[in-house]
């Protein structure tokens, strides 16, 4: 009688070593995002056992852990893949999270991760339920928005007092990039690693905006097709999409 249950103990240890089922491309985005998301935060959010604790109650918040970093930011994560529709394998996202943590290679491969982030990209870009025409619409009748010939619109949330950079310079600066349906695409305060790059090797927009900016602003741009993409789709960026900025300037050199 104890035969079958040695067997089935066996067999469950050695489906458990194999991993995730990452065989189809919806489940292993599941496993991708949750990667790239641990990736991206502070180190107080790398904490498996509240992230599995939020993956575990989601959708239904535990008000017991709401002041818990990792358990807020994963369940804020989950609720806006929710929104975008996205199916999450619960597994695999627990084990894209916890190797992210760990330190551990991706699981997929780099041409397949390609793939499936192109479709993750797609699935955003289509929830963009606002169209460009409408979304400078919102702009133009902003009281608050300073509009530039170039038909660049910004907001001033904080104005600093050093040096402007020009078009050779080369800048430190902390970032949070949106979609004009809200996504958050970058965000540096998360990893707490500002960003470096030559004023002269960004899109339009970016350059012109940080050209009006004194070291120590904080600025938000909104970037019109024509200063950004254009036409052509960037990653999750979609082709004749707005781009929205929030740019703190640290450093010019």
């Amino acid at each position: 009688m104890k035969k079958p249950f040695i067997i089935i103990v066996i067999l469950a240890g050695l489906f458990s070593a194999c991993g995730p089922d990452l065989s189809t491309d919806e489940a292993a985005m599941s496993y991708m995002v949750s990667y790239d998301f641990v990736k991206s935060q502070s180190p107080d959010i790398k904490n498996f056992k509240m992230i599995k604790k939020a993956v575990n109650d989601f959708p239904e918040k535990n008000t017991a852990y709401s002041n818990d970093p990792a358990y807020i930011a994963c369940f804020k994560h989950l609720e806006e893949l929710k929104n975008y529709k996205i199916i999450v394998n619960k597994n695999n996202y627990l084990k894209g999270a916890e190797d992210s943590i760990e330190g551990k290679k991706s699981k997929i491969d780099t041409v397949r991760i390609k793939i499936i982030r192109n479709k993750f990209n797609n699935i955003i870009s289509s929830n963009i339920t606002i169209t460009t025409e409408e979304f400078e619409k919102r702009l133009r009748d902003d009281k608050n928005l300073i509009r530039t010939g170039s038909g660049l619109y910004y907001k001033v949330i904080k104005q600093g007092n050093g040096p402007i950079p020009s078009t050779s310079s080369r800048i430190t600066v902390n970032m949070i990039g949106q979609l004009p349906n809200g996504f958050e695409f970058t965000n540096t305060y998360l990893k707490q690693t500002p960003v470096q790059f030559y004023l002269k090797a960004t899109i339009k927009g970016m350059a012109e905006g940080l050209g009006l900016m004194k070291t120590g602003s904080r600025y938000i741009f909104y970037i019109p097709p024509s200063l950004g993409y254009g036409s052509k789709s960037k990653g999750i960026i979609p082709a004749d999409s707005y781009i929205i900025y929030e740019i703190e300037l640290l450093n010019v050199n």
